[in-house]
């Protein structure tokens, strides 16, 4: 349902019934990015059993897998204005003594 007063975006000034931070989704998806930062998670690859430590805990490969969205959760800092809906994994491996993947994240403005 539209309002019948519509606000200003200060960026663009495009009207809309909801802005945040005086911007709209557009404008603040552009100078706020949902990812603000993601710490370091620091997986140990065991050049013998070929196990995954995190935080002193060895894991199967395919038992990390598993557990790699909670524990890439935790690690993710969102700017303020968004909440985390969904989290996946996508194209895990190991290479040498790393483990690699790429993360796809959807979020919601607040």
């Amino acid at each position: 349902m539209s309002s019948v007063f519509k606000k200003t975006c200060f960026e663009c000034g495009k009207k809309e019934d909801k802005l945040y931070e005086s911007l709209c989704e557009e404008c603040l998806v552009e100078k706020y990015p949902p990812v603000k930062d993601i710490k370091p998670m620091n997986f140990k690859i065991d050049n013998v059993s070929k196990e995954i430590c995190y935080n002193n805990i060895y894991y199967t490969f395919d038992k990390l897998i598993d557990q790699l969205p909670s524990i890439v959760k935790k690690h993710i800092v969102l700017h303020d204005q968004y909440v985390l809906k969904h989290i996946e994994i996508e194209n895990p491996e190991v290479k040498g003594h790393k483990l690699i993947f790429d993360i796809e994240i959807e979020c919601d403005v607040k």
